[in-house]
């Protein structure tokens, strides 16, 4: 069994010059005979429009003149003024100078009375590699400190220091801040 004819193959059976094989393949399909009988059509169609006659050998000759008249009739366009090749450099200055004034004017000094990260962060490790006899010593204490109230640990001073709680919080990531805000609500309900 062979295939249909392929687009190359319709062409050659329009122009005589289909192979023996294929055109029996042809004879004996429907299908293709459809096909070249609908190809034949749009043929037939497009001969009557006739061939399209080339242009006058003096075209080009003329074209090329036309179009040398037509761009020295435009003039060209001239140097621009001074101050329009100086805008663009003066207004990129302008913009850094904006930039270098803001990042003075809203920088911060540095905080002395802050711990560093590098020590917060040294306590935070410390605290979480405690052993189980400092384990029990801090449940006792904590157990021991249960009973004070705010006001008697504010004057044994027991509590931490708000600025360098707020600036251990000021350096927290979103994603920490979040986990400490989940953090301190488990606790508060777990005390109600």
């Amino acid at each position: 069994m062979s295939t249909h004819l392929r687009s190359q193959e319709f062409v050659d059976a329009l122009d005589g010059t289909l192979a023996v094989d294929r055109l029996e393949h042809l004879d004996g399909c429907e299908a293709c005979r459809m096909e070249l009988a609908g190809v034949q059509s749009v043929m037939t169609d497009v001969r009557p429009a006739g061939a399209v006659p080339d242009p006058s050998p003096l075209f080009w000759d003329h074209f090329s003149e036309r179009v040398r008249h037509a761009t020295a009739a435009d003039p060209l366009p001239g140097p621009a003024p001074w101050w329009q090749s100086l805008w663009r450099p003066a207004a990129a200055f302008a913009a850094v100078a904006a930039v270098v004034a803001l990042m003075l004017v809203t920088r911060t000094p540095p905080r002395e009375d802050v711990a560093p990260v590098d020590q917060i962060a040294l306590d935070t490790t410390a605290a979480d590699q405690l052993s189980d006899e400092s384990e029990s010593s801090l449940a006792f204490l904590s157990a021991a400190a249960s009973d004070l109230s705010w006001e008697e640990a504010r004057a044994a001073d027991l509590t931490p220091r708000a600025r360098v709680v707020d600036s251990a919080i000021e350096r927290l990531t979103p994603a920490q801040r979040a986990e400490l805000v989940k953090l301190i609500r488990e606790d508060l309900r777990s005390m109600e």
